[in-house]
Formats: C-alpha cells, sequence, structure tokens
C-alpha cells in the first residue's frame, strides 16, 4: 500500500504547480545568492555517494552529470523482492523502484540532495545490509 500511495504521489507532483512556480522564478531571479550553496551540497552529497559505490561489489551506476538522483543497478544475484521488503520494513529506506521507470526491479533511483550527510551514510549502509540479507547461497559443486 506504502508503494502505491508513493507511486501515486510521483505521478500527481511531476507538475509544478503555480505558486511553486512563482517560488521558482524569484529564487532564479536571485540564483548568483541562492544557488552556489545549493550546488555546493548536492556536489558533496554526490561524493559520499561516489565513495560509497566505487568500491562496491553489489551496486553499480552510470555517475550523473548534474541533478539530485541517480538510477543504480543490483548487479549480484539476489531476491530482489526481499531486497527492497527489508530495506523498507527494517531499515525505513525507501527507493524509487525500476518498476515506475519501467525498468527491471533491479534497477532504482537514489535521491542523494535531500537527507543530512549523516542520514545520507546510514541510507546507504542500509542499501548494503538489505542486499546481504536477500543474498541467495551460492551453490557449491559438491553439494549436488
Amino acid at each position: 500500500l506504502m508503494e502505491t500511495f508513493l507511486a501515486a504521489k510521483e505521478q500527481i507532483f511531476i507538475t509544478g504547480a503555480v505558486l511553486d512556480e512563482e517560488l521558482t522564478a524569484r529564487v532564479l531571479e536571485r540564483r548568483h545568492v541562492i544557488l552556489p550553496s545549493i550546488r555546493e551540497r548536492v556536489a558533496s552529497q554526490l561524493a559520499i555517494v561516489r565513495e560509497w559505490i566505487e568500491p562496491n561489489a553489489t551496486f553499480e551506476w552510470v555517475a550523473p552529470q548534474a541533478g539530485a538522483v541517480c538510477f543504480l543497478r543490483v548487479r549480484t544475484d539476489i531476491d530482489i523482492d526481499r531486497f527492497y521488503r527489508v530495506l523498507f520494513e527494517e531499515h525505513g529506506t525507501y527507493v524509487g523502484g525500476g518498476h515506475w521507470f519501467d525498468q527491471d526491479r533491479r534497477f532504482f533511483r537514489l535521491g542523494f540532495a535531500w537527507p543530512t550527510p549523516e542520514e545520507l551514510a546510514r541510507g546507504l549502509r542500509a542499501l548494503d545490509e538489505a542486499a546481504a540479507a536477500a543474498s541467495r547461497p551460492t551453490r557449491s559443486l559438491l553439494s549436488r
């Protein structure tokens, strides 16, 4: 039910309201004052994600060139439904599943600019822990 509500919210708020557009116009009028700190935060948060993913054997990505979201892919053999369930139920971490974007469920969207650096680090650890909990045991040739 929560996933359905979040997916609906995603679709409902895909376009900006008139008030949002007015506020955006006012921010852009003062962009030389406002945007540098936002860009700095996004770059700092992206660096946290980059540092986490570069040595990561479970997830991969094409690093974003702009924006505050990225699209990751699980590259190991895990129970993907269990991964999403553990991620949300045990860690309180939510990502946009690939099925929202007509992609395989092994893909997901990760927003990285909104949380604090500490929250982002916790969320990235949660991804690792949920993937470990959803790992499929490897079969040995001797066990057949």
